[in-house]
């Protein structure tokens, strides 16, 4: 991904007080890209913005979409599930943070949280197969 659109999102994110933090995720983050990948942005909304995300998502893509980049996806973190977090903060793709944000203490909850949520997942997944299996 060229800096260009990096220092654009991180200008964007820097303008609005609601974001905690911005990571790159996907393709992008993983340089698997190709010429047509979208760019999968996951934000992280203050927790008394929470309420308004779906307001807040439509006025970032505008200022996207005004910026020039009008091929993102965007993510609010704070609404997202378990797994879509785990696989956010598992790239490690920090593009901005505001100065007060524990990055380190939010990926280890994210991840944690997903993996109590695969062992029960596993453990549904096992028992369907076996009532499957046995009729």
């Amino acid at each position: 991904m060229k800096k260009k659109v990096i220092d654009k999102i991180i200008k964007i994110a820097r303008e609005n007080n609601e974001i905690k933090a911005v990571y790159l995720f996907g393709s992008q983050a993983k340089n698997q890209a190709s010429v047509n990948s979208d760019i999968d942005i996951a934000i992280l909304l203050q927790d008394n913005y929470t309420e308004k995300s779906g307001e807040i998502k439509v006025e970032i893509y505008e200022e996207l979409i005004k910026a020039g980049l009008d091929n993102i996806d965007l993510v609010i973190l704070n609404k997202a599930s378990a797994l879509l977090k785990y696989e956010v903060v598992k790239e490690n793709y920090l593009l901005y943070k505001k100065e007060d944000f524990d990055a380190a203490s939010y990926q280890s909850l994210a991840i944690r949280k997903y993996l109590d949520f695969e062992y029960y997942l596993k453990k549904n997944q096992q028992k369907f197969k076996e009532r499957i299996l046995n009729g």
